[in-house]
């Protein structure tokens, strides 16, 4: 359960937001949904997720297990979730994903 409330204000900054998740991954992110509270959070989040898409200097299968360890060494369940979501939609074989926990 979500310790922020997921209605935020439906600013412009907001609708913006949720269209972006909408048509990029089908719908409206939880995550999103919560940083919405603060506009400045969820732009500053947003502008450092773009910047991260131009690196492309790694193997993506490399990045994409690089990324799966840290879900699972932080113990986020979402990030482990999303993650596998986003690689294996890159094409990243999901055995190597499903075994990075262990």
């Amino acid at each position: 359960m979500a310790r922020i409330p997921l209605d935020p204000p439906r600013t412009l900054v907001y609708r913006l937001a949720e269209w972006y998740s909408r048509r990029t991954y089908g719908a409206v992110l939880d995550p999103g949904a919560a940083m919405a509270h603060n506009p400045r959070v969820l732009l500053t989040n947003a502008r450092f997720e773009r910047s991260l898409q131009r690196w492309d200097r790694l193997d993506p299968t490399l990045e994409a297990l690089a990324v799966m360890a840290s879900a699972v060494t932080i113990g986020c369940s979402w990030c482990v979730d999303f993650g596998y979501w986003i690689s294996t939609n890159k094409g990243v074989d999901p055995a190597k994903l499903r075994d990075v926990p262990r």
